[in-house]
């Protein structure tokens, strides 16, 4: 080649990048996942993974075997930020990393089975699919999930294709890579029962003996924590339920529906974007009922059934039969393994459609993708505050109004990283078993998310009106953090019938008059 004329080179380019378009899409993958890490504050899993890697090793595993989680997620993360910092940016940089590698991961898998245009269009989804910005760069246990169970499935996907020429060293890698899904995360059960009948009912393996031997070798690396496992499971059925009554209609409609939301469409976009979100679903909706209808798309049908179907409803049984405490709202972040399948299946559901209208679906989709992704970044709604709630914003007047120790009655977790270690941090509850009446402090300050398993908003609004109204303490500052645009508010409350209490996150300080 000729670098004389620029033509020349500019076609080189061009042909690279088409032919290895991971040239282009891994730098935009890059972005996405590294830009702004200490833009979100961080919320309360957050703490409390940035308050367990601070322990030693036996100590973090001896905390989490009286929680729910497998520990090495959490032991990687505390080698990880023991080099760079056991800060917001150190925690989550691993999590960046490791959703790094699984978009990585799902592009050999996509372009060992798709088409050049096919495979295009299903890798930059991957690459820019919101829900993985959401949840990959935050410090938790969600992007390692996802890369080792896309791993498992590469492993499995070469079983299959090779057949009975498929040696032991990829049964040993299956293995080991399925071994530490299990030790990350609980749903690593889930990922493995799918890939089961993923052989059963789509794909059989050219030879059965190296299979079963396989998964002999992860049950019986997977015992010294089994025991463990079913001691979690039992715990866990004596917590207090989220949001909804365990078992209720729109309980469980809620825990099947909003993950199937959240991964075509996005926990960003709010259902009431009713002209984004209804011409989608309309789309996929019909060409799923098309589907039906037609024989030639049934392994596609197999594939949605076992890789999300089968999964979400795993999940909901456990849910609602076992722990009895999981919210819908955590139902995507445990089942993001799946969103591997999700562009190959939108890509196979608008198969066949004629040239026009598939041009329009397929900028359509990515639009909403992109749309989804600059309103985690750049929307101060954060069109899901729950996980972002401003309390840097909330510490920064904090410390503008503050001269020294002061008392914070709260209900978030952990909120000294943000508010000081020098302050003295209470739980509502506790404040009024250790000061009487008389006693209270002569200037108190109340940090209240607006959301949780007890009113705690309801409880404080309370307690601090009676003071106030008593004429002995008064309100010196009041302020609230992430609110609800007017529009999204009046629907909330059209919706549900109610008036809603506007902020999501409150900062109150009275001080007595005395």
């Amino acid at each position: 080649m000729s670098l004389d004329k620029p033509e020349n080179f500019i076609e080189y380019i061009y042909g690279r990048v088409k032919t290895r378009p991971y040239y282009v899409l891994i730098p935009i993958s890059i972005v996405l996942l590294f830009y702004r890490l200490q833009y979100p504050a961080m919320w309360g899993d957050e703490f409390y993974t940035l308050k367990v890697i601070r322990f030693t090793i036996p100590e973090l595993v001896e905390t989490l075997r009286g929680d729910y989680h497998p520990p090495l997620y959490f032991i990687l993360t505390k080698w990880w930020c023991s080099l760079f910092g056991f800060t917001d940016i150190g925690m989550r940089s691993l999590s960046s990393l490791f959703g790094l590698l699984g978009i990585v991961v799902s592009l050999i898998i996509y372009r060992r089975y798709y088409t050049e245009l096919s495979y295009w269009f299903i890798s930059f989804l991957i690459v820019i699919h919101p829900t993985l910005v959401l949840y990959f760069r935050m410090g938790r246990y969600y992007s390692m999930l996802y890369l080792l169970s896309s791993i498992s499935y590469l492993f499995l996907f070469e079983i299959l294709k090779t057949g009975r020429k498929t040696g032991w060293f990829t049964y040993a890698l299956y293995a080991f890579f399925s071994i530490m899904l299990l030790y990350t995360s609980n749903m690593g059960w889930f990922v493995l029962f799918s890939q089961v009948l993923w052989m059963l009912f789509i794909d059989k393996p050219g030879k059965k003996k190296p299979v079963i031997v396989t998964f002999a070798v992860i049950g019986v690396a997977y015992l010294p924590w089994l025991g463990t496992l079913l001691k979690q499971i039992g715990m866990s059925r004596g917590a207090l339920p989220y949001d909804f009554a365990s078992n209720s209609l729109l309980d469980i409609l809620s825990k099947a529906l909003y993950p199937l939301y959240s991964f075509t469409i996005s926990e960003t976009i709010y259902p009431w974007t009713y002209y984004l979100v209804i011409p989608l679903v309309i789309i996929l909706l019909w060409r799923f009922g098309r589907l039906l209808y037609s024989s030639e798309k049934r392994k596609w049908l197999f594939t949605f059934f076992i890789t999300i179907i089968i999964p979400v409803f795993m999940l909901l049984v456990v849910s609602e039969l076992l722990l009895q405490r999981l919210s819908f709202i955590f139902f995507p972040a445990r089942l993001i393994f799946f969103v591997l399948f999700v562009p190959p299946l939108i890509a196979g559901l608008l198969d066949n459609l004629p040239a026009y209208f598939k041009r329009f679906s397929l900028i359509f989709i990515v639009f909403i993708f992109l749309y989804a992704s600059y309103n985690y970044f750049f929307s101060y709604k954060m069109i899901n505050p729950g996980f972002n709630l401003p309390m840097r914003e909330a510490a920064e007047d904090f410390r503008e109004e503050t001269d020294g120790q002061q008392l914070i009655i709260t209900n978030i977790y952990q909120p000294f990283y943000y508010f000081g270690e020098d302050n003295t941090y209470y739980d509502f509850h506790w404040m009024l078993r250790d000061f009487s009446g008389k006693d209270f402090p002569a200037s108190m300050w109340f940090l209240m998310k607006s959301t949780g398993q007890i009113d705690f908003k309801a409880q404080t609004d309370v307690f601090i009106d009676s003071l106030v109204n008593s004429g002995a303490y008064a309100k010196t500052f009041e302020n609230g953090y992430s609110r609800f645009d007017d529009k999204t508010l009046e629907w909330f409350q059209k919706a549900l019938g109610k008036k809603l209490y506007p902020y999501r996150l409150s900062l109150i300080n009275i001080k007595n008059r005395l």
